[in-house]
């Protein structure tokens, strides 16, 4: 478990000033204990040598020897005794000689010279042991002078008692300045932990602030720096990063970003809508893998590819959703903080697919619409070439009549497309006009009168709402005509065909509804497509081009709108032609 600075600087701190206070009490001790001893033993040396120069001549006798030394050692408090070789006492004038030489030996005299320190070997005085020679005193071979060192005893137990008050103040000191030290360290090492603390939780804007010491403040300038650059820095990241998402949210194609375990990374809201992805993570919070998203082996193999390769791969694939959809994949190598990954491009053409099947449909339906009149034109042209110089005038007349008849056709074939040409050409718009729908609807009745007539077919109008409307009006005529004319070619005889016209407040319905025998709902949704046929022998025979309701279409988005088709088999078609109509327009006077 990590320790506080209190706990980690304090006790170290303490332990070892305390250790210096203590090693240099004993230092002290040692020292005063050495220079008092010293002192003492020089001043019995002292006394000595004036004690040996005033006893060495031979005006003493053996009793004023000894008197002089009892009064030496009553002045000086310092014993003096005479031994003779052995060691044996010949005289002493102070009680201590005898425990000091109690248990010394010859061997001890020998070496004299010899000091005696205090406090060794159990003594508890102090001496010199010199040779002497006293002429009154022949027996008299070493003299001792000895001291009690009691009251050095004292003073330097006295001395040790100062010192353990003096250490142990010192300590108190100590510990107290210490704590206060690193408490004064620990408050500014606090005070920027937090600031750290605000800056790793995101707070930039924070700023520490410590006036003194100078270091610290000096730590904390470079604390506000640093968070100052990484707010900077972390402001640039987020807009690249916002810049970065807005593009692949703005983006068509589809973007996936892949790990080097086929998880995803990134997905953006094309991609996501394009396979109808719910969830980019498990229940547990992991990314989810690429199978689990997009379940499309073609997909995971191009991805394997790209991987085991490092190459880019390009690929059609067909997504089999309802429907389906081709998608153009790109995949490519990209690097990454964490390794490889793999980024998926998805391009969507399906409508280019549908646009390339409709252009192929298209060429083949025309190339089979025209080279059916164009055929038989070709068959009665080599007949009238070949025998027409046999054939009586009603023949000749008959395969003429044909061979027009197909003309026309091929004529209002090639009409159909280009009217579909120049609708598809129209970038610009078209251009409109005000008119009255009850006008271009009777005129359009009396144009197909005669037709509905031949066929028993009954035309009905009706109308709701201002007549007035904003549009193409030889467009619109054109459109309706095409509903009705075709209404009067497939409907049986008997029927009835109505015209209806209601207005809205930004729109009008335009409706032409049969009572015929309906179109088959696996027809209605190509009904509008160019050449589409539902009984092609019957529309032939009909005289139809199969462009009609196509140029219907057409019209209708040219001004906006759009056609649909409600019907039933066996009780009828309704074809509606919504436009807009963003003018208000007012009744006029009848």
């Amino acid at each position: 478990m990590s320790r506080t600075l209190i706990r980690f600087v304090f006790p170290q701190f303490v332990i070892r000033l305390t250790i210096v206070a203590v090693v240099m009490a004993v230092g002290v001790y040692s020292y005063a204990r050495f220079h008092r001893i010293g002192a003492e033993l020089d001043r019995i040396r002292r006394e000595t040598e004036i004690v040996v120069a005033g006893i060495g001549g031979e005006e003493f006798d053996a009793l004023a020897v000894y008197d002089l030394l009892a009064r030496i050692t009553e002045a000086t408090g310092i014993a003096i005794g005479l031994h003779n070789g052995s060691g044996m006492v010949v005289f002493a004038s102070g009680p201590e000689i005898y425990p000091a030489f109690r248990e010394r030996t010859r061997q001890f005299f020998e070496s004299s010279p010899h000091q005696i320190e205090p406090f060794a070997s159990g003594s508890n005085v102090s001496g010199i042991v010199r040779p002497v020679s006293i002429p009154s005193v022949p027996a008299a071979h070493y003299l001792t002078a000895v001291s009690d060192a009691s009251a050095l005893e004292e003073g330097l137990r006295t001395l040790s008692v100062w010192l353990i008050a003096t250490v142990t103040f010192f300590f108190l000191v100590i510990f107290s300045m210490s704590y206060r030290v690193v408490r004064s360290i620990q408050g500014p090492v606090e005070y920027l932990q937090t600031a750290a603390n605000r800056f790793a939780d995101g707070d930039l804007n924070h700023r520490a602030d410590i006036p003194e010491p100078r270091e610290f403040r000096r730590l904390a300038e470079t604390m506000n720096g640093m968070a100052g650059q990484l707010k900077m820095r972390i402001d640039a990241i987020r807009a690249q990063r916002t810049q970065l998402e807005s593009i692949l949210a703005s983006m068509t194609e589809g973007v996936v970003l892949l790990d080097d375990r086929f998880q995803i990374r990134t997905m953006n809201d094309a991609a996501i809508r394009l396979f109808r992805v719910e969830s980019l993570t498990t229940p547990r919070g992991e990314p989810r893998t690429l199978l689990e998203v997009i379940r499309n082996s073609e997909i995971y193999d191009a991805v394997l590819k790209t991987f085991s390769s490092g190459k880019n791969q390009e690929r059609t694939i067909t997504v089999y959703t309802n429907p389906p959809r081709y998608m153009q994949v790109n995949s490519g190598i990209v690097e990454s903080g964490e390794g490889n990954a793999v980024l998926l491009v998805f391009n969507d053409v399906t409508r280019m697919q549908e646009l390339e099947n409709i252009r192929r449909d298209f060429v083949a339906n025309v190339s089979h619409e025209l080279k059916t009149p164009i055929t038989s034109i070709l068959g009665f042209v080599e007949t009238l070439t070949d025998a027409g110089s046999q054939m009586n005038a009603e023949e000749m007349t008959r395969f003429l009549n044909i061979v027009a008849s197909q003309a026309h056709r091929l004529n209002a074939i090639i009409e159909d497309l280009l009217q579909l040409s120049r609708l598809e050409q129209q970038h610009d718009g078209i251009v409109l006009e005000e008119f009255r729908i009850e006008e271009l609807i009777a005129g359009l009745k009396q144009s197909l009168e005669q037709r509905a007539l031949a066929r028993n077919i009954t035309l009905l109008d009706q109308y709701s709402g201002n007549p007035r409307v904003v549009a193409n009006s030889n467009l619109l005529e054109q459109a309706l005509a095409n509903l009705v004319d075709n209404a009067i070619k497939y409907c049986p005889p008997g029927s009835e065909v109505e015209i209806r016209y209601r207005r809205a407040a930004k729109a009008i319905r335009l409706e032409v509804a049969d009572n015929g025998p309906g179109i088959p709902p696996e027809a209605q949704g190509r009904i509008f497509e160019r050449f589409y046929r539902v009984d092609r022998a019957r529309s032939r025979a009909a005289g139809g081009t199969g462009l009609g309701l196509a140029i219907v279409k057409h019209i209708a988005q040219a001004h906006g709108g759009a056609v649909s088709l409600h019907s039933t088999p066996g009780t009828g078609s309704t074809f509606v032609l919504e436009l807009p109509q963003l003018e208000q327009t007012e009744d006029s006077p009848a």
